[in-house]
This record gives C-alpha cells, sequence and structure tokens, in this order.
C-alpha cells in the first residue's frame, strides 16, 4: 500500500488531524460568539449561518476521513455531530423571526 492509501485503526476525532482541530475550534468559538451577540441580532444571524455551513462542511470533511480507517464504529459523542446544525438552523430561524417582529412593530409605532 502507499502512504496515501494505507488505512489507520485509531480513532478519528478533530485531534486526529491538526486543520480539523482548528475548524472544529473556530466553530466552537463561532458558536459561543454568536450567543452573547443578542443586542446586534443581524450579526447574530450572520454568525448563525456561518456556524451552520462550517458544521456541515465539518461533518462531510469528517465522513470523507472515515474512509482512511480500516475498521471502527460510531460512538455515542457522535450524535451531537448531527445534532449542531439541526440546532444552528433552529437558532437562525428563531433569530430571522425575531427580526421580523421587531421590523413590524417599529412600523406600527
Amino acid at each position: 500500500m502507499n502512504s496515501s492509501n494505507q488505512l489507520y485503526s485509531a480513532k478519528l476525532t478533530a485531534q486526529f488531524n491538526a486543520l480539523m482541530l482548528i475548524v472544529t475550534a473556530i466553530l466552537l468559538a463561532i458558536i459561543v460568539v454568536d450567543i452573547f451577540l443578542f443586542n446586534n441580532r443581524k450579526l447574530q444571524l450572520r454568525l448563525a449561518i456561518l456556524a451552520l455551513i462550517i458544521s456541515i462542511a465539518d461533518i462531510v470533511w469528517y465522513f470523507t476521513k472515515i474512509e482512511t480507517f480500516a475498521n471502527g464504529e460510531l460512538s455515542l459523542s457522535s450524535l451531537f455531530y448531527f445534532v449542531i446544525p439541526i440546532f444552528l438552523f433552529l437558532a437562525a430561524r428563531g433569530i430571522w423571526r425575531d427580526q421580523k417582529l421587531i421590523k413590524s412593530l417599529d412600523r406600527l409605532r
């Protein structure tokens, strides 16, 4: 086997690849910052959509890396990777609805 076709028998985590770890840490930082931006809904919505895109790209990247492993299984904690984009979508939708409500209330004044 070539070194590029080598199969691993380790666990796939974000620590497996330095770039994967950096992207996952950036995603975490964006999500934490996004929580505290409730005063600036426009920026909060943009960051939630950005985090959603990064989260989906991160999941796709993990699945492309899974193919290089000889054997393995999904752990229970891997379900969090699939729940994060769902919650980010719900957060973005809630922020958008809140922004829409505030705009409609401003028209009534």
